[in-house]
C-alpha cells in the first residue's frame, strides 16, 4: 500500500462531523465549567485505546477510563466515525475511481455474543468476516461486517446490490473465490467489467486472461495492503468486544488513520 494517502486532520473532521449532529453538538463545545477534558484530548485517548490493544483499565492517561468508554458509546450511537469516512470519501471524490477490488478477511472474535459463525476455513473458530470493496489504491469504498461463516459469494452479491448504482463501466478485480457465472452475469448486467482469477471448481469453461488484463489484475493486492494495514491495531485485529457495532464503530476509526498522509 502507498504511504501517499488523503491530505486532512482526522480530529479536526471528526469535531466538524459532531458540530453537524445536532443532539450532541454542545457537548463538545467546551464552553462548561465542568468540562475538563478537550475534545482532542478525547480522541487521542481513543485513539490509543484502538491501535495499542490494551483494555479500557489499562489506558495510559489520567483519563479516567469509564470516560474513555463513555464518548466511545456516545460517538458509536450516532455513527460518528462512519459518517467522518464517508464524508471524506465523497469530498476527495474517490468513488470515482475506474478500477474497483474486492475480498474479505477474517477477525476472530471469542467474546462476541453477536453476528459471529465458525468458518471451516478458519480452523473452525468463530469470526467476524470483513469484506471491502475498494479503489485503485486500496481506499475502502463501501465496508459490510457479518459473520464468519458467510462466503465471498453473499457478500459480493450485497456489494452489487448496495453499489449498482455506482458499478457503470467500472472494471471490479477479484481473486478465485469469486469465480462464479452469476457474480459475472450480475456485474454485466450493471456495467461492470469483471477481471476475476480462474476457479476450476466454479467455472465449467476455463477462462483465460488476456495480457491487458493480467497487467489490470496486479493491482488487486492493494485490498490485500489494506487488511494488513488495519490489522496493525491491535484492537481491530483481536477483538475484545461484545458487540458486532462496537467493533464497525472501531473500525471505521482504524480506516480514518489508515487513509490520510502521515
Amino acid at each position: 500500500m502507498k504511504k501517499l494517502r488523503l491530505n486532512f486532520d482526522i480530529i479536526n473532521e471528526i469535531y466538524d462531523t459532531i458540530q453537524n449532529t445536532k443532539k450532541i453538538k454542545n457537548n463538545y463545545k467546551n464552553k462548561y465549567p465542568n468540562t475538563k477534558y478537550s475534545f482532542r484530548e478525547i480522541i487521542e485517548e481513543i485513539m490509543y485505546y484502538v491501535k495499542s490493544g490494551c483494555s479500557f483499565r489499562n489506558l495510559r492517561s489520567v483519563m479516567n477510563f469509564r470516560t474513555v468508554h463513555y464518548h466511545l458509546q456516545i460517538f458509536k450511537l450516532h455513527n460518528i466515525f462512519k459518517r467522518t469516512y464517508m464524508k471524506i470519501i465523497n469530498k476527495f471524490k474517490i468513488l470515482d475511481s475506474k478500477i474497483l477490488i474486492t475480498d474479505t478477511t477474517f477477525i476472530n472474535n471469542t467474546n462476541g455474543i453477536n453476528k459471529l459463525g465458525r468458518n471451516k476455513f478458519n480452523k473452525n473458530k468463530k469470526s467476524y468476516k470483513i469484506s471491502f470493496i475498494t479503489d485503485i489504491n486500496g481506499i475502502p469504498l463501501d465496508i459490510i461486517v457479518d459473520s464468519g461463516n458467510k462466503s465471498d459469494i453473499v457478500f459480493i452479491n450485497m456489494h452489487i446490490n448496495k453499489m449498482k448504482n455506482k458499478l457503470n463501466d467500472k472494471i471490479l478485480l477479484a481473486d478465485a473465490g469469486y469465480c462464479s457465472k452469476n457474480i459475472r452475469t450480475s456485474l454485466n448486467k450493471y456495467n461492470c467489467k469483471p477481471i476475476i482469477s480462474y476457479n476450476k471448481r466454479n467455472a465449467k469453461e476455463k477462462i483465460h486472461l488476456s495480457d491487458e488484463n493480467k497487467q489490470i489484475y496486479r493491482n488487486r493486492i492493494n485490498v490485500e495492503n489494506a487488511f494488513c494495514y488495519l490489522k496493525k491495531y491491535k484492537n481491530i485485529s483481536q477483538i475484545n468486544m461484545k458487540f458486532l457495532s462496537s467493533y464497525v464503530n472501531i473500525l471505521f476509526l482504524g480506516m480514518l488513520n489508515m487513509i490520510k498522509i502521515k
